[in-house]
């Protein structure tokens, strides 16, 4: 009986004390899934970005998956909008925003139906990122650093209700629509240096979970998520959390466990010795001092 106990209670032990690769089911590869990027072309990605071959499990969100095109080209959609992702030189571990129709070539900020706005809850966006409100067709005399250089065009910072409250001549003009663009092509340029263009240079985003995953990394994770969190961490050994636990850390739960396991089996041991000279009887004891 007290044998027994010992072996329960050495088992449990030993089991808190086993990795969960070997105290639980297999280790799935998603830490390993997540270490590579999304490629296309020259463009590498990572979280919160998913496509092609890196797995749903390696983004932050279903919106944020990323498509290819034959021409190498990658592309996400947003809403009934789509954009084209580039890499971001200026700024590590983030991507570059731009209106797919000007990265593809196509009609620019000139036309009349390339409104769009960038306000998406998981990404980050530049502190130089503004509203940008563009007029079309309009009749009045502006200044020559708000003119986009393709006729009757002019631009503002704001949205388009800021803008109109100080500038009621603007409400003649036929057409608005409001983009997003870095404050840099906005510090007042001439009508020689201002076109739509500037408007397809991108506009800079992260993830808003660039904390997590950065301490994820820093732990030897890779970032993800699974279906009950927006964020995980995946780690080497097949669990996941919001960081990984440290060697260093196990290596004193041995020992700790292994402190506790043998003063368990000392003191079982102990009681099981004065258990057995309680139990003794006369004639054996009589047979034992002979």
């Amino acid at each position: 009986m007290v044998l027994a106990s010992i072996g329960i209670i050495v088992s449990l032990l030993l089991m808190t004390a086993l990795p969960p690769s070997l105290s639980q089911s297999p280790p799935s590869d998603n830490h390993s899934l997540c270490s590579h990027p999304y490629q296309c072309g020259t463009l590498e990605a990572y979280y919160p970005f998913w496509g092609k071959e890196r797995p749903r499990q390696c983004g932050g969100d279903d919106k944020l998956q990323l498509f290819c095109t034959e021409e190498q080209y990658t592309y996400i959609e947003m809403g009934s909008k789509r954009f084209g992702v580039a890499n971001d030189d200026d700024h590590d571990n983030g991507v570059k925003l731009l209106p797919y129709t000007v990265a593809d070539r196509g009609p620019d900020v000139c036309s009349w139906d390339s409104g769009y706005s960038l306000n998406y809850p998981l990404l980050i966006y530049n502190q130089k990122v503004h509203n940008i409100t563009i007029f079309y067709n309009c009749t009045y005399s502006y200044p020559d650093n708000h003119s986009l250089g393709c006729g009757d065009v002019v631009y503002y910072n704001g949205t388009e209700k800021e803008v109109l409250g100080s500038h009621q001549e603007l409400k003649n003009c036929h057409h608005r629509i409001q983009v997003a663009a870095e404050a840099v092509v906005l510090n007042g340029v001439g009508v020689d240096d201002a076109s739509a263009l500037h408007f397809g240079k991108g506009v800079s985003v992260n993830s808003t979970y660039s904390q997590d995953c950065m301490r994820c990394l820093d732990s030897k994770g890779t970032c993800g998520r699974n279906d009950t969190h927006a964020f995980t961490c995946y780690c080497p050994n097949g669990s996941n959390a919001l960081q990984c636990s440290h060697r260093k850390r196990n290596h004193w739960r041995w020992i700790v466990i292994g402190t506790v396991a043998a003063s368990v089996v000392g003191v079982l041991a102990l009681a099981m010795a004065f258990g057995g000279k309680l139990h003794c009887s006369p004639a054996a004891a009589w047979h034992y001092s002979s």
